[in-house]
């Protein structure tokens, strides 16, 4: 029987698998094409073409090295200084005005939460200017020695702790 119920008919011929070349038979005519262009030899513009391509990666990795190593040595010519933090504090005050108690402490903390840091360098000048004149002249002096420094190097940063 058929999917159908029916009884086959003597004379339906059964089906039969499709032909399929012999693994001895000759090859077919795109397989000799392939086969033939195996194994020849590569010509002169595919040579050119693969030395052409190694060339520009031999370039560009080249020009990518010399990059970077002048961008490494432009970057520790011109790193940037550490910034001066200088910190003036004045607590002896004559009578009428309270001593200015706090202000060493601060200085001390704004030491210690700098000294991890080293883009920073801190320096603190404490004294008893009796007046301005002797605090301009000692703030004078004091900017003359620091050595600015920073992103562009012409920074400081000045702290003043006074009443």
């Amino acid at each position: 029987m058929n999917w159908r119920g029916d009884k086959p008919k003597k004379n339906d011929p059964t089906p039969s698998r499709p032909q399929t070349p012999s693994p001895r038979s000759a090859p077919a005519a795109s397989a000799r094409v392939n086969s033939d262009r195996q194994w020849r030899q590569t010509s002169s513009r595919e040579l050119f073409d693969h030395r052409l391509r190694y060339r520009i990666k031999l370039t560009a990795y080249a020009l990518a090295s010399l990059g970077l190593v002048g961008w490494l040595v432009w970057w520790l010519l011109y790193l940037p200084q550490p910034t001066p933090w200088l910190t003036f504090i004045e607590s002896g005050y004559p009578f009428p005005l309270p001593p200015n108690s706090l202000a060493v402490e601060d200085a001390t903390l704004t030491a210690n939460l700098l000294k991890d840091y080293p883009n920073v360098s801190f320096s603190r000048a404490e004294n008893s200017w009796s007046n301005e004149a002797e605090f301009l002249a000692s703030l004078r002096d004091a900017l003359r020695r620091l050595r600015p420094g920073g992103p562009d190097g012409r920074t400081a940063i000045l702290q003043i702790n006074a009443h």
